[in-house]
C-alpha cells in the first residue's frame, strides 16, 4: 500500500531547507548530498512522495545547479535502493 503524506507541508518545509542550504553549504560542503540521502527513501516505489513534488519544492532555488545535482542524487539513490530491494526479494 502506497502512503502519501501531505505534499503541501513537505513542499513548504523543503523550500525552507533548500533556501538555507545554499548558505549552509559554506560550513557543510556536502549538504546537497546529505539532503539527497534523506529524501531518496521517500521517493521509492513504496515511498511517500511523488516525484513531481520537486517542481514545487525547488521553485525558490531552481536556478542553482546544486538543485539539479540534488535531484540526480535522489533518483540515483532511490534507484540503487530499488535494485537492491529487487535483488534480495524483500
Amino acid at each position: 500500500m502506497v502512503r502519501f503524506i501531505c505534499c503541501c507541508d513537505v513542499v513548504i518545509s523543503m523550500k525552507e531547507v533548500f533556501a538555507s542550504a545554499e548558505d549552509t553549504e559554506i560550513d557543510v560542503p556536502r549538504i546537497w548530498q546529505y539532503l539527497a540521502e534523506v529524501i531518496s527513501p521517500m521517493v521509492q516505489v513504496d515511498g511517500v512522495l511523488p516525484l513531481n513534488f520537486f517542481c514545487r519544492a525547488t521553485e525558490s532555488v531552481r536556478l542553482s545547479r546544486k538543485v539539479s545535482h540534488l535531484i540526480a542524487d535522489v533518483l540515483h539513490n532511490a534507484a540503487s535502493r530499488l535494485v537492491c530491494h529487487l535483488q534480495h526479494g524483500t
